[in-house]
């Protein structure tokens, strides 16, 4: 039996520092306000299916439309078809980046925040945490790429307030030159391709360790790499009058035909070039290059005085279908969508929305009414 596979990305939404990934605010895990869930670590394998890596997140109770509780880690997390597994569990605030699966294993990559709050680079082997960093300086995994006995992942490490753009090697670290930051990993025969930016902000690539600024120069950001047929693709930003969506093909810029956007996530198969992303503020398909809308079809069924809003991050093409991670914010009609809102991780297959598994259990519940989550990374292992 022979599957499909290939690297999952996600592109991080905010930044720690100027130059380095995070996700939302930094919770503590010495702050007294912390109130910590009731979280089980499980195991996972991998093998044939769909896979999903994120975040579950908790909110109050008696507040189910609140932010979430002060000082309540997020909780990393990988689904496989549907079902979660938990990574970590609640002491501190912990995010999974990007997933990848073979026949027996399933790793993800993120960071989790430490007793001294410093964000730790951070590699899941089947639900068991191996450190990338040292625990001193913040840092943090952005994507991965498993070939053979190797694993590389890209991201970044902080050192007095300076990004610097990284490539672990089965836990062996090297700086890349002129690095800012780096988004993703991808190896194709005996080459090493990372994407990401330089110190400025301008995109960059690396092949092999030696980076050049992608065509273009002035800012934007690399997020996506992938390499088919010896093309190397990737996909991002431009900054020009707006930050503009788009993909470069061998170092050749192509705008994805809209003003503003961002471009995630790329996969390339049989000639079908697939993006993800956002178009202004609505989530984005692209297949060679034409937009696709997409819709959650479960917010048509959702409460009508409540507003619904949703993102695609990653995009991931095989069998025949095609898939992307995502969320859905809901937060009160009328009121401030940046202090009154729920998140819901989303996975989409062929543009029908399914919500995954939250992890609810009578023991959370008991402090906290309502959990829910990002989907950040999608990759699927299927025969063909």
């Amino acid at each position: 039996m022979k599957t499909s596979i290939a690297v999952a990305l996600v592109l991080s939404l905010t930044f720690f520092v100027s130059c380095s990934k995070s996700n939302n605010a930094a919770k503590t895990g010495t702050d007294s306000t912390q109130v910590t869930p009731v979280v089980t670590i499980g195991t996972i394998s991998g093998g044939l299916g769909v896979y999903a890596a994120g975040y579950e997140t908790f909110y109050k109770v008696g507040s189910d439309s609140l932010p979430v509780a002060a000082g309540a880690p997020r909780v990393a997390k990988i689904w496989k078809d549907g079902a979660g597994y938990n990574m970590t569990d609640g002491s501190y605030d912990a995010v999974a980046n990007a997933v990848w699966a073979n026949g027996v294993d399933v790793y993800a990559v993120g960071f989790e925040r430490n007793a001294d709050s410093i964000q730790v680079a951070t590699l899941w082997k089947d639900g068991k945490s191996i450190r990338l960093g040292d625990g001193k300086n913040n840092s943090v995994a952005n994507g991965i790429y498993v070939y053979g006995s190797d694993v590389y992942v890209a991201g970044n490490i902080v050192t007095n307030t300076v990004s610097a753009a990284t490539l672990w090697k089965n836990g062996t670290a090297a700086s890349l030159d002129n690095g800012g930051v780096a988004n993703s990993v991808y190896v194709y025969g005996n080459d090493v391709y990372v994407c990401g930016s330089d110190p400025a902000g301008a995109a960059r690539i690396w092949k092999d360790g030696v980076g050049s600024a992608l065509v273009n120069g002035g800012l934007g950001d690399a997020n996506s790499v992938y390499v088919s047929g010896g093309d190397v693709y990737v996909a991002g930003t431009f900054e020009n009058n707006g930050v503009l969506p788009g993909y470069w093909k061998n170092g050749k810029w192509t705008l994805l035909n809209y003003s503003s956007g961002t471009a995630t996530s790329i996969y390339v198969e049989a000639n079908k070039v697939l993006i993800a992303g956002e178009i202004i503020t609505d989530p984005a398909l692209w297949i060679n290059g034409s937009a696709s809308p997409l819709y959650d079809s479960l917010s048509a069924t959702a409460d009508p005085t409540k507003i619904h809003y949703f993102k695609v991050i990653s995009v991931f093409g095989a069998g025949n279908h095609i898939r992307l991670a995502g969320y859905r914010t809901t937060h009160q009609a009328k009121e401030s969508t940046t202090t009154h809102d729920l998140l819901v991780p989303i996975l989409f297959t062929d543009g029908t929305s399914t919500t995954l598994d939250n992890g609810d259990s009578q023991a959370t519940l008991k402090v906290f009414n309502k959990t829910g989550g990002k989907a950040l990374s999608v990759f699927t292992i299927t025969p063909s």
